[in-house]
């Protein structure tokens, strides 16, 4: 006899997070776009990002919020394109292309008016089993970027330092675990 309360599919229930998280990162990446960056904000339970090649680390919707304006006074046409998706247990990963023109300074290097396009992946991390967004977690080619923009030379030759981007790994992020490669 089939009991008369029916029980969740875990199937369907790993599915709807699935596609709350694909909306939720395709709204993420589309208020940065339109920079509406309160909309962005909201996709985050807690604002926290992790900038590899850079080793920024925002961490408050301040700090958050801060990072979204100054990358916008330097690339104010800056945009996420060709975005794809791909899902894990815990996280989305987003491949696209991020693209802008440096209208404003860099790091006190003079702007340049030159574009850059970069093929970039971000982690987008959500709590285990949830459609909450807690982290995103950038990867980027930095030299290509300068290279593009003009300013690879100019760093270079001024004894600009390329930041270690030496952010630890947190062993204690869901769906992580370690794996001994030696």
């Amino acid at each position: 006899m089939a009991s008369a309360k029916a029980e969740a599919d875990p199937v369907d229930e790993r599915q709807r997070i699935r596609d709350l998280r694909a909306e939720i990162v395709v709204r993420h990446a589309h208020s940065e776009n339109v920079h509406e960056f309160e909309t962005t904000l909201d996709t985050f339970t807690h604002p926290h990002y992790e900038l590899i090649p850079t080793g920024q680390q925002p961490d408050t919707r301040q700090g958050v919020d801060e990072y979204y304006h100054a990358t916008r006074a330097t690339f104010p046409d800056q945009r996420n394109t060709e975005m794809v998706l791909r899902h894990a247990d815990d996280a989305v990963i987003a491949e696209f292309f991020l693209e802008g023109t440096m209208q404003g300074s860099l790091q006190g290097l003079p702007p340049t008016g030159k574009r850059f396009r970069l093929r970039t992946v971000a982690i987008f991390v959500f709590e285990h089993d949830t459609a909450n967004l807690i982290n995103e977690r950038c990867y980027f080619d930095l030299y290509s970027m300068l290279q593009q923009l003009g300013l690879l030379p100019i760093a270079l030759a001024a004894g600009v330092a390329m930041p270690k981007a030496e952010i630890p790994i947190d062993a204690n992020e869901p769906g992580v675990f370690s794996v001994d490669t030696r």
